[in-house]
């Protein structure tokens, strides 16, 4: 039996093919385990094995292989930090359209300038580069963020790389020069906007970035031990009440010749409760990258005062360097709350179907609804269920109406059954939908207000614990 390894992105897709007596038998060198995140080639010469990878962040790396029945290993360490340049702020955008004029805006969905619209939007940005950027032993990568749907990127006026589906990311490591370079984005939505008149997201929603990876080679030594390990913890920040507990996961990746042993420690501050607070780990991996999970309960005491605190999660294996990851925990009143308080700031709010442009003013989040299906959808949260939680909206409406709260978790997107409807009364109101206690985690809000045209303004959105 065959057994092949593979570690996807959402929505990624690749062909794995096994073509018979295409190489001699026990002839062909490959990789039994690598924390990288590519395997470009793997190549033997004269017995040796050498592999270049592509790693995503610094730190150690790895690559354990076999050629016949040989066994070859190598460990580095990439220094490089890899440090994205963001692009944001404003960029030019014009309609693929007669009379359309360029303006400079944020990116957000084009919906605000027209809700019909249905084709392509081209956007175009200047970026310096520095020099030092561009090394030899980087490739660069244009990640576009969320597209809706269809993109397309030039750099410096060459021919247009296609990008059809997530994620949106090309590599534009040969088109970039040092210094000025001018990036353009055309993105095509779908017809659902002009002929069903139904207002959906459309355009480069991002954010949008440079982002270098790093590209090694390593010569693997026959016969040679690695033993390499790392550490993440998610989610890395969380939110809890006074006396109120969260849950975070530390997930442990290792590769060792025989058996990988350590032990996860947490700390958090005084007074505070965290369980377990030490958990040993035993993995079986026989040189094969194996990961284990472990869940640690952080309390905060009753008396815990507004702010933000941090715990310590630790891994320290047998014989080897102690990795620490930080998990900032907030304690607050809400989960989470919107309270619209800025000019300009929709706080990560966004329209979604009949809904025209967001603004905020006044203490409040305006938009009118334009037809039958209106919604907005909040920002992506994360938020303990195991107690349920409350939604509570003070909001104004121009007409009354029904109203229908949906809610996105870790066991699955928006749905009717993650709904819960109420009636929307003309003037102002406070409305509370109770979401059921349950393991999932809260992941995301939509709002649909209304089922038909009206002006309001939303003064506060806030998740509050259940009961």
């Amino acid at each position: 039996m065959t057994e092949v390894d593979l570690d996807l992105a959402p929505y990624e897709a690749v062909w794995v093919m096994f073509r018979p007596g295409a190489n001699a038998p026990g002839r062909t060198p490959h990789l039994t385990a690598t924390n990288a995140a590519e395997v470009e080639e793997v190549t033997a010469r004269d017995g040796a094995v050498r592999t270049t990878l592509v790693a995503e962040k610094p730190g150690p790396l790895y690559a354990v292989g076999r050629l016949g029945d040989r066994e070859y290993a190598a460990r580095t360490t990439v220094t490089d930090p890899m440090e994205p340049i963001a692009l944001g702020g404003d960029w030019e955008f014009r309609f693929e359209a007669d009379g359309a004029s360029p303006v400079q805006r944020p990116l957000r969905s084009w919906t605000d300038l027209d809700p019909r619209f249905s084709g392509s939007g081209v956007y175009t940005r200047d970026v310096d580069v520095p020099e030092d950027f561009l090394t030899e032993d980087r490739r660069i990568r244009l990640d576009l963020g969320d597209v809706r749907e269809l993109a397309s990127v030039s750099i410096n006026g060459d021919e247009p790389t296609p990008l059809d589906a997530r994620p949106y990311v090309a590599d534009v490591t040969d088109r970039l020069r040092p210094g000025d370079n001018t990036i353009e984005v055309t993105v095509t939505n779908t017809q659902a906007n002009e002929i069903q008149n139904s207002n959906r997201a459309s355009g480069l929603l991002g954010p949008v970035s440079l982002r270098p990876v790093s590209v090694v080679s390593l010569d693997l030594q026959r016969g040679a031990d690695v033993t390499s390990y790392d550490l993440t913890v998610d989610p890395a920040r969380t939110t809890v009440l006074p006396g109120g507990t969260g849950t975070v996961t530390a997930r442990i990746d290792a590769v060792a010749p025989d058996r990988f042993t350590g032990t996860v420690t947490a700390q958090a501050p005084d007074e505070w409760t965290v369980t377990p607070a030490s958990t040993p780990v035993d993995l079986e991996s026989s040189g094969r990258r194996v990961s284990e999970e472990v869940p640690i309960r952080v309390t905060a005491p009753e008396d815990a005062t507004e702010g933000a605190y941090d715990v310590a999660v630790t891994l320290t294996a047998d014989g080897g360097e102690p990795i620490t990851r930080t998990v900032t925990v907030r304690v607050a009143n809400a989960f989470a709350t919107w309270g619209f308080e800025t000019d300009g700031d929709p706080e990560g709010w966004t329209p979604g179907n009949h809904v025209g442009e967001l603004t905020t003013a006044e203490g409040a989040l305006r938009f009118s609804a334009n037809g039958g299906d209106p919604y907005i959808v909040g920002p992506r949260v994360d938020i303990d269920l195991a107690d349920g939680a409350v939604v509570e909206i003070t909001m104004q409406s121009s007409l009354a109406g029904a109203g229908q709260l949906f809610w996105a978790t870790t066991d699955g997107g928006f749905a009717e059954g993650r709904s819960s409807r109420f009636d929307t009364v003309a003037g102002t109101s406070t409305y509370r939908m109770p979401l059921p206690a349950g393991a999932a985690r809260l992941q995301q809000l939509r709002l649909d207000p209304l089922t038909g045209p009206g002006d309001l303004a939303i003064a506060s959105i806030r998740v509050l614990p259940g009961g």
